[in-house]
């Protein structure tokens, strides 16, 4: 996980992951105790023993901190006492409607109309790509098999891998204050760099803002603007974009 969310830019988190790894690995040494728990498999906390109610640490430690992050006291006294006015209304809702919500050693998506809607979506999954299958070209570029966009030779999100090993490598033996991150070595996705030559100089196309924006401007010149979205939206407007991203010419 550590090499993709390097790849990917999301510094923060590869940062703090790796901190967190390097604690970890000597876990036995430091906290043997620990060590043995979640070895034996207590990877939740639990406040009942009721069936499916226990929680990962990292979700009770962000509850925990509910407490710390309120400031002011009248946000802490309303945060406390919404609890039990829900509790209440629960309670009178199911009274009224003689109705008892109970555990039971079911869990909810293993249930007859869960399943059901799960095979629905699965079939629609699956039947997505044979409608768009993309490997009809011998063209070895990456496509994007619902818009038939393909990727120029910039990007490179197909060696995401690789790219995020280089960069975790680059991170050994460095002091987390001093070592920064440089974007030239993450991951190009294939509409990061849509680019038109204009005087000389590349000039990067939003193609989502741009779409945004003239979509924006229709309301100010068509009465109906409801009309519009009678057609399928997407990032790249095939009446506007060509298959590599770029913007069309008027004559095409």
């Amino acid at each position: 996980m550590i090499k993709f969310l390097a790849s990917s830019g999301h510094n923060l988190y590869l940062k703090c992951a790796y901190i967190y790894l390097q604690n970890m690995l000597p876990l036995h040494e430091t906290h043997p105790e620990v060590y043995t728990a979640l070895k034996a498999g207590d990877l939740v906390k639990r406040q009942s023993e009721h069936n499916y109610s226990g929680l990962f640490n990292d979700l009770v430690i962000e509850l925990n901190g509910v407490y710390e992050r309120i400031e002011k006291r009248q946000r802490y006294t309303k945060w406390l006492l919404s609890m039990p006015i829900c509790l209440q209304m629960n309670s009178a809702t199911q009274e009224f409607s003689q109705m008892v919500y109970k555990t039971s050693e079911q869990h909810k998506e293993t249930t007859k109309s869960r399943v059901s809607r799960d095979s629905k979506d699965m079939q629609t999954m699956m039947a997505f790509p044979c409608e768009r299958y993309p490997f009809e070209s011998t063209e070895i570029k990456l496509r994007n098999f619902e818009s038939g966009v393909t990727a120029d030779d910039s990007a490179n999100v197909d060696r995401v891998q690789a790219i995020g090993e280089a960069i975790v490598r680059g991170m050994i033996d460095t002091s987390q204050q001093k070592y920064t991150f440089k974007r030239s070595l993450q991951a190009v996705p294939m509409n990061e760099r849509s680019l038109v030559k204009l005087d000389g100089e590349g000039l990067h196309i939003d193609t989502q803002l741009l779409f945004q924006r003239l979509a924006t401007a229709d309301d100010m010149y068509i009465e109906n603007i409801s009309s519009i979205f009678e057609f399928e939206l997407s990032s790249l407007p095939s009446s506007l974009f060509d298959n590599n991203g770029f913007p069309r010419s008027r004559r095409s």
